[in-house]
């Protein structure tokens, strides 16, 4: 083997491991686009999915406050009116 086959064999092989070294470069930087990209799809979809839970929550709470002040409204009104009718007998 020749002293310029060699050198050509060198060559080859640090231009191997610099385009691999590149390549894995490449590929972590793709890992992490991708690894941000889950990330944020996934935080996104839990706040969209504890807000419509949260606001789904506020009108149930609302709508049994109404239930409940009604239906103590309804037992004031009850009891004034059967004490009325105490008082007149």
């Amino acid at each position: 083997m020749q002293v310029n086959q060699f050198i050509v064999i060198c060559l080859i092989l640090i231009a191997m491991v610099a385009v691999a070294i590149f390549m894995l470069d490449i590929a972590s930087s793709l890992l992490e686009w991708i690894i941000s990209i889950i990330t944020i799809t996934f935080t996104t979809i839990f706040t969209i999915i504890v807000s419509a839970v949260l606001f789904i929550a506020s009108i149930v709470i609302g709508l049994l406050s109404c239930v409940v002040f009604a239906i103590g409204g309804l037992i004031v009104y009850l009891k004034k009116k059967f004490r009325k009718k105490k008082r007149k007998i």
